[in-house]
């Protein structure tokens, strides 16, 4: 099969039309840093760039003015189209801009000059669960729940302790003569009442 035999028949929105030559420009998405003190530079690639297509075709025929204005009405159609490309094949693209020229030189013939983007899907952002937020709120869960049972387990050994001491007093007081234990004893307990009364009520 020769190269000629392998194009196909261009058409733009079902519109058919010949073809003298088409440019393709491809090309990276790249993004360079500049550093001080530096002779060269880092050139990030951010992907594949989207690809421009150029056509210059023709119309031809008695009615190619009629043929001119479908094709007037079909590149001013909203929104991104179908183009035979010759060498490329089918693809789905967005008509940037249509310039038609009539000559006199040439007759029944309208040149056409296509400019074309590659089109693609639009794409919404999507939502993401936050890994971050979510472990410095488990975070700050297990030390709420720490600060609690501290609490708790101090009121219960204050309560405890202050229980102990009431009991010793209450022996020493049963006794004729309290002894320096005794004495101290009492001592104790008024402390550990006191720091009950003072204790917050939520121990």
């Amino acid at each position: 099969m020769s190269w000629q035999d392998a194009l196909r028949p261009a058409t733009w929105r079902g519109l058919p039309f010949a073809v003298w030559h088409t440019d393709t420009q491809v090309s990276r998405r790249v993004a360079p840093h500049e550093y001080p003190y530096r002779d060269t530079a880092w050139v990030e690639d951010l992907g594949r760039g989207m690809r421009r297509l150029s056509v210059l075709g023709f119309l031809v025929g008695d009615d190619c003015l009629d043929q001119q204005d479908r094709m007037i009405e079909a590149a001013e159609r909203e929104g991104p189209g179908e183009l035979m490309h010759p060498t490329l094949g089918l693809r789905q693209v967005s008509l940037v801009n249509l310039a038609t020229t009539s000559r006199h030189d040439l007759g029944r013939v309208v040149e056409l000059s296509f400019q074309f983007l590659e089109a693609g899907e639009r794409v919404y952002p999507e939502f993401g669960q936050d890994g971050l937020s979510s472990i410095l709120a488990a975070a700050d869960a297990a030390d709420q729940a720490a600060a609690g049972d501290f609490a708790a387990q101090a009121g219960a050994a204050l309560r405890q302790g202050a229980a102990a001491a009431d009991q010793r007093g209450a022996r020493c007081a049963a006794g004729r003569r309290p002894s320096r234990a005794c004495r101290s004893t009492r001592a104790t307990c008024s402390v550990r009442r006191a720091a009950r009364c003072r204790a917050p009520t939520g121990w």
